[in-house]
């Protein structure tokens, strides 16, 4: 066996992902994860970093760094709520015309085979 002055563990940084980034001990988020993350996901992240923050508090240390995480993930909630609003809105404002169209079309007469049939042979007699 031989000896070496180094130790047998090594410090080793864990490998971080190209999605986050670490600060401390907080997880960073780009924004274009959190744009992709499940709406289940992004409430259970900002209820552990919540949990977190609270964690830091009671020790004394700075909860900045989890109030901004914390604001990345309200201000994507806040965009996602907006779009469900503006596309219930555009839906209902479709089915709102759909609907006068066919109280439009329930005031038109009903079709008649029998007189575009008449006319239509009319028609062909005049041109022939």
């Amino acid at each position: 066996m031989v000896k070496t002055s180094q130790p047998a563990v090594q410090n080793v940084k864990q490998p971080v992902s190209k999605s986050q980034k670490r600060i401390g001990c907080i997880e960073q988020l780009r924004s274009d994860v959190l744009a992709v993350m499940l709406d289940e996901e992004l409430s259970g992240t900002a209820d552990k970093l919540e949990n977190e923050k609270q964690a830091s508090m009671k020790v004394g240390q700075s909860t900045r760094p989890y109030e901004e995480e914390i604001a990345y993930v309200r201000r994507e909630q806040q965009v996602r709520s907006m779009r469900r609003r503006a596309h219930s809105a555009y839906l209902d404002g479709i089915q709102r015309e759909i609907a006068e169209q066919d109280a439009i079309e329930r005031t038109l007469p009903n079709f008649d085979d029998r007189c575009n049939r008449e006319f239509a042979e009319a028609w062909w007699r005049w041109g022939n």
